[in-house]
């Protein structure tokens, strides 16, 4: 008769739960000239397994705060106003996800001076978020099971590893920088230039079964590292610069 109170330790443990944390400040001098034009916003976040991993809370807050000036780049004449920062725990069976978020108003301080013109820091890329290896505003893939799946890079560790949320919320973790696919710019190499996007004729099959390569053509849909990931008729290779026999279209 002691199992329903087994039952009882084991519900908690399996349900989720989350604590919400905020503060605001004011930061710009407004007047009667003063006028909020939009609300701007950056968010980061951190995974934390049995309590190991994840950035601490300073850097997320500038990972956020990166990520808002990112977002929202803003004008001569103007600034951000009523700053907000929302720290929100969600806690699963095992693991803890930290979510920083950063907003603003934006504010034009008086519209008679307004230009349309960004200020001088956010020119040039002066201002970019990075989570490792890759910028905030990359649109990145994870290959997993012969897939290729949209994600979101939310956290980064000292050991090279990453965690990933697809559009779905699906949480991936430790994941290597080489599974992760940048799914936009190119790669050079010394047997040439791809680009995502161009349509190569390639020699398709596992690594080290080159006796059952059969060419095929396919489109070049992200670079990994120093592989190339192409889709042909429905399914997901990843090749080597030595497997490509050549571009058929750019």
């Amino acid at each position: 008769m002691k199992k329903p109170s087994i039952y009882l330790l084991i519900i908690p443990l399996l349900c989720s739960c989350a604590v919400h944390t905020g503060m605001m400040t004011g930061n710009a001098n407004l007047n009667s000239k003063s006028e909020i034009v939009n609300i701007a916003s950056g968010e980061a976040k951190a995974v934390y397994i049995l309590g190991i991993g994840g950035l601490d809370s300073k850097s997320l807050v500038k990972d956020a705060k990166d990520n808002l000036y990112i977002n929202y780049p803003i004008l001569k004449g103007q600034a951000y106003a009523n700053i907000t920062v929302d720290s929100h725990f969600a806690y699963y069976f095992l693991a803890a996800v930290h979510t920083i978020t950063v907003t603003a108003d934006i504010v034009n301080l008086d519209s008679d001076i307004v230009t349309n013109e960004v200020q001088s820091i956010f020119k040039g890329g002066l201002v970019q978020a990075t989570i490792g290896a890759f910028s905030v505003t990359e649109k990145l893939g994870y290959y997993i099971n012969e897939q290729v799946i949209e994600v979101t890079i939310i956290d980064y560790n000292e050991f090279n590893r990453y965690s990933l949320e697809d559009t779905s919320g699906v949480l991936y973790s430790d994941v290597k920088r080489k599974e992760i696919i940048q799914m936009n710019g190119g790669l050079i190499t010394s047997n040439g230039a791809y680009r995502v996007g161009d349509v190569v004729k390639f020699n398709a099959g596992t690594e080290a079964m080159y006796k059952t390569l059969e060419q095929k053509n396919g489109t070049i849909i992200g670079i990994g590292g120093s592989k190339l990931f192409i889709k042909s008729e429905g399914k997901f290779y990843r090749a080597s610069i030595e497997d490509i026999i050549g571009i058929l279209k750019e």
